[in-house]
């Protein structure tokens, strides 16, 4: 008798052992499982406010015709691109550790509620999420680098390793279309129209390579090299404040490209307008609803700067 309570004792007691064991380890995977998890298609918005004071709330909304982004002031549709980025990035967040426990250390990693970006993910009415993104630490040593988070509601800061969060916050144009130009692989340029003011020339791709006007033989390898660059060019930054109105009264250059699956021909259009600080404001026919600007460098340089004469070979 006394044998077989000692018996079932140590079987209650291995019950209990292996119940905690099990527990402690769910408590265990659960602190590196995902800290936030999102079906993404359920998804319907996202408002983020960046960590600086001047930089707009951003809104991000899906519609029946792809992602809309707003700063309040403008409405533009999305990239798909940076839609997907963003929502992968809140979806892979994972915890590696709690760095703090209480809210008096919140300012040292930039989670307070007036620090770091703000970022609030709803599935229709319902938010679904709610965190902070505070300061991020770069180890040069080990080339890695770390991004603090905290839940609205929660004490608790946590330590989430990669580069992943740097994209979340950088402000409304990170998720506007920046193209100029875009040709998939089956378009071939064989030729380009420039327009100046009181001046054209045209390079056109004949049987015997590159010619400007029908005459001059040109490098074939600089025409090359440029084409390259046309084929997926950017904006850098946008003229929102730039009155498209006048564009017709200011001094302007025309590219037109021109060839095999590209109709109608790829425009670009660089205006002068020396009343601004970066005096070029360029537009394209292939994203029209965006304007940028430039200064004598940058896109404007290997843009316009490229004049057609610079094509023509030159013996070393």
């Amino acid at each position: 008798m006394n044998n077989r309570i000692l018996l079932l004792a140590f079987l209650l007691l291995l019950s209990i052992y292996f119940i905690s064991r099990t527990c402690s380890g769910k408590r265990s995977g659960s602190f590196d499982a995902d800290l936030i998890e999102l079906d993404t298609a359920k998804v319907t918005s996202v408002v983020i406010k960046p960590k600086e004071a001047e930089s707009p709330e951003v809104l991000l909304k899906r519609e029946d015709s792809g992602w809309i982004a707003s700063n309040g002031t403008l409405n533009t549709k999305a990239t798909g691109a940076s839609i997907s980025g963003l929502l992968n990035s809140i979806q892979l967040i994972k915890t590696q550790r709690v760095v703090a426990k209480s809210s008096d250390k919140w300012r040292d990693f930039e989670v307070d509620d007036d620090q770091g970006t703000r970022v609030k993910v709803y599935y229709g009415d319902k938010k679904e999420a709610d965190f902070i993104v505070g300061r991020f630490n770069f180890n040069p040593q080990a080339q890695s680098g770390a991004s603090y988070i905290r839940l609205d509601g929660s004490n608790e800061v946590y330590a989430v390793e990669g580069f992943q969060l740097l994209a979340i916050g950088q402000g409304f144009d990170s998720y506007r279309n920046k193209s100029l130009i875009h040709m998939t692989a089956d378009m071939k340029v064989n030729e380009i129209d420039f327009e100046y003011p009181g001046n054209t020339y045209t390079l056109r791709k004949g049987d015997a390579g590159w010619a400007m006007d029908g005459s001059v033989p040109l490098d074939s390898v600089k025409v090359a090299d440029y084409i390259n660059y046309l084929r997926n060019m950017s904006g850098t930054t946008f003229a929102d404040d730039f009155d498209e109105t006048l564009a017709g009264n200011l001094p302007r250059q025309v590219i037109s490209i021109k060839g095999e699956q590209i109709d109608p021909p790829f425009m670009i259009q660089v205006y002068r307008d020396t009343t601004r600080e970066r005096p070029f404001v360029i537009h394209s026919n292939q994203n029209p609803s965006a304007w940028f600007d430039s200064d004598s460098s940058g896109v404007y340089m290997r843009l316009i700067k490229a004049l057609p004469g610079d094509f023509i070979h030159t013996e070393n």
